[in-house]
């Protein structure tokens, strides 16, 4: 134990004089002036990447590029920041689609008001509302930050595959090593499909009726969601990987407080250096998004729970007040009237449980 906590202090030492290094060339970066700007064009003109790489993202670009929300284009084998029309058009599309929503829900709710249910069923349906109108709202904010993130942060996920690439091609890692992270993703992603048709098909039957065309379309478009969380679960799952192969290569080198081993040492502190850079741009980049998604996933549950329990608890107290009832007017009243008249009205109740 002694003996592997000296190792890694050596080790911490002498990485220090890389680190000094690597802060330096931020100060002399600091220093330049009078640098010609660079268009988007030439910054990214070279971002080739390769075709295992490329392959493990294509069904998540798919299913973004489907939804108007693809992170980056793809153009051959380089990636590039999506045109201005691209960004306006789908931040347009967003805004009518949930306008069409929002005038849906508003003629639901007049519908729901205008038909004569029976009393018990009240709070259920107050319930329908208050939890639709919140879930709305959530899904209302989580298009605009997936929209404004994929406008302003386009160069980060450029810059999270090309970093990535890169500390793959650092650690020697080659593409059969990397082919688990292939079937992750197809499945991710058909699994997703697959739950989403079945949710829309069962919203489909219960409510026949009061279901259009474009709330198949945003029910169908929600999964755009879930398919960034897988993504940036993609992300951390592939970063996770390059940490493993990193720690297994330090503990199995040898020497490592050695003169003469200083460039081994100097590669794999800038090797964890840039792994820490690409967990700090995925938490940057996914995190509001993620949070948004969370608060969808809860809110659903709760609403399609507490809808339930809530009638059940207005039942229950609903028939014990007339129990209560019974028992007031037979030592009060004595009248058999009222209770004949209480045990209808109780009976009605349990029947509307049943």
């Amino acid at each position: 134990m002694k003996h592997n906590i000296i190792r890694y202090t050596l080790c911490i030492t002498d990485m220090y004089p890389s680190l000094t290094m690597y802060l330096k060339q931020f100060r002399n970066f600091a220093k330049v002036e009078n640098i010609s700007a660079v268009t988007s064009e030439d910054r990214f003109q070279n971002n080739k990447v390769e075709e295992d790489l490329q392959s493990i993202f294509k069904p998540f670009n798919f299913m973004m590029n489907l939804f108007l929300c693809a992170k980056y284009s793809v153009r051959g084998k380089c990636f590039t920041p999506n045109t201005r029309f691209y960004n306006w058009f789908r931040l347009i599309c967003v805004i009518v689609n949930r306008c069409f929503n929002l005038r849906q829900f508003i003629i639901w709710h007049y519908t729901i008001k205008k038909t004569h249910f029976v009393f018990s069923y009240y709070y259920g349906h107050l319930c329908i509302n208050i939890g639709s109108a919140i879930i709305y709202i959530l899904y209302l904010t989580g298009d605009l930050i997936i929209s404004v993130s994929t406008i302003t942060q386009s160069d980060y996920n450029i810059f999270l595959v090309i970093k990535m690439q890169e500390v793959l091609k650092s650690l020697k890692i080659n593409g059969s090593e990397i082919k688990g992270f292939l079937s992750f993703s197809w499945w991710s992603v058909i699994i997703s499909n697959i739950l989403s048709i079945g949710y829309i098909i069962l919203y489909c039957f219960t409510l026949a009726d009061m279901v259009s065309i474009v709330d198949v379309i945003s029910a169908y478009a929600s999964i755009s969601y879930e398919i960034h969380v897988l993504y940036a679960l993609l992300l951390l799952k592939l970063t996770n990987k390059m940490l493993t192969v990193w720690i297994k290569e330090f503990r199995n080198s040898r020497n490592l407080g050695d003169s003469t081993n200083e460039e081994y040492i100097n590669r794999m502190f800038f090797i964890y250096w840039d792994v820490q850079d690409i967990y700090m741009t995925i938490e940057k980049t996914f995190h509001h998004t993620v949070r948004n998604s969370i608060y969808c996933f809860i809110w659903i549950v709760a609403v399609v729970q507490y809808i339930y329990i809530f009638q059940i608890l207005f039942y229950i107290i609903f028939t014990i007040s007339i129990s209560l009832w019974e028992i007031f007017s037979s030592l009060v009243f004595k009248t058999a009237g009222h209770q004949s008249v209480s045990i209808k009205v109780t009976w009605l109740i349990l029947s509307g449980i049943l």
